[in-house]
């Protein structure tokens, strides 16, 4: 599945099993040679640590980066990195002065090509913990991927964060502390530049809290240019809505929303599908709504609301669940 597009999911509305699936199924795989992982918060009890010090045994090559300020979870990452150095895994504490939050997996499995033997890589990224209870709490979304450009952007991060060399140059992965502020600033300024023109400009963003002066600065400048913004907060906002003259106005409240991000591999329904996968928090569901001068407003969410049948793709993930095919047997 994965040779021929990108699979989107949105947790927790699509389950987060199929991840699980995805690092299980290659740890077995003999054909698969070295398993890649980010860890910040995964629990005491966590299936996929133990899949991965499984297939450090088993003499595959495991490289982890725990981080170790992980607040509340810096004892539980320890224990994990002890187990995993004990069976024989590469173990990475992060960098020094910055903590390592991306969440991704990279796998690099031998496979038959047009000219003999040859090396393809396969990635998940995700914008939530490999934490299955939270991913049963919070919505997060998860890219599973085999996208040349993309997966070597991925193993250029994991060779920053294990290696000593400069951080290189990424074309598809916005890296924060290198690029990730220039480029959503520039994101920003671009949907403002649409609006002037009289083009279509929206930009829809969802985020844990909203305190950048720059960021809130060209949200303020974007929606004066006329551009339409949703913000979905899930934390502390600093924007203030609805200002005559200053601010949005009384929209409601979220990020991946620029044309030319991270998302945009090579699936054109993938861009559609994520700004889809933001609308129910948009809608009537649980939360505050800003207003300006007034206080916030709480909304409270019918009985059901916000809760989409994923039984059916569940179901088809479940079935292959990495989506790697054997490109000799098709199987």
């Amino acid at each position: 599945m994965l040779k021929k597009q990108d699979v989107l999911l949105h947790h927790p509305y699509q389950s987060f099993l199929p991840v699980i699936d995805f690092i299980r199924t290659t740890a077995n795989d003999p054909n698969v040679i070295a398993i890649k992982q980010t860890v910040y918060r995964t629990g005491t009890d966590s299936e996929l640590m133990e899949i991965l010090v499984e297939a450090a045994r088993k003499g595959k090559e495991v490289t982890v980066v725990v981080e170790l300020m992980a607040r509340f979870d810096e004892e539980i990452n320890m224990n994990w990195a002890a187990r995993l150095e004990e069976v024989g895994a590469h173990v990475v504490y992060g960098v020094v002065g910055h903590k390592t939050h991306a969440k991704m997996s990279l796998i690099v499995r031998r496979e038959d090509g047009e000219h003999g033997k040859l090396l393809r890589r396969y990635a998940h990224l995700g914008t939530g913990n490999y934490h299955p209870a939270t991913a049963r709490q919070y919505t997060d979304f998860g890219l599973f991927t085999s996208h040349e450009e993309l997966c070597a952007d991925v193993a250029e991060v994991f060779q920053q964060l294990t290696g000593l060399g400069r951080a290189g140059r990424l074309k598809h992965v916005w890296q924060s502390p290198f690029t990730l502020h220039r480029r959503i600033v520039g994101a920003i300024r671009n949907e403002a530049k649409l609006a002037a023109e009289g083009k279509p400009a929206r930009i829809i963003a969802k985020m844990n809290a909203l305190l950048e002066p720059q960021i809130i600065e060209e949200l303020y400048t974007a929606s004066g240019a006329g551009v339409k913004i949703d913000l979905i907060v899930r934390g502390v906002c600093a924007l203030r809505p609805g200002i005559e003259g200053v601010s949005l106005p009384p929209h409601r409240a979220v990020l991946p929303g620029a044309r030319s991000g991270p998302q945009e591999a090579r699936d054109p329904r993938g861009p559609a599908a994520l700004s889809r996968g933001q609308h129910p928090g948009l809608g009537d569901g649980p939360g505050w709504q800003l207003r300006a001068p007034a206080p916030a407003a709480r909304r409270q969410a019918p009985l059901g609301a916000g809760r989409a049948p994923a039984a059916a793709r569940h179901a088809e993930l479940r079935a292959s669940p990495t989506g790697l095919r054997d490109s000799a047997t098709g199987t």
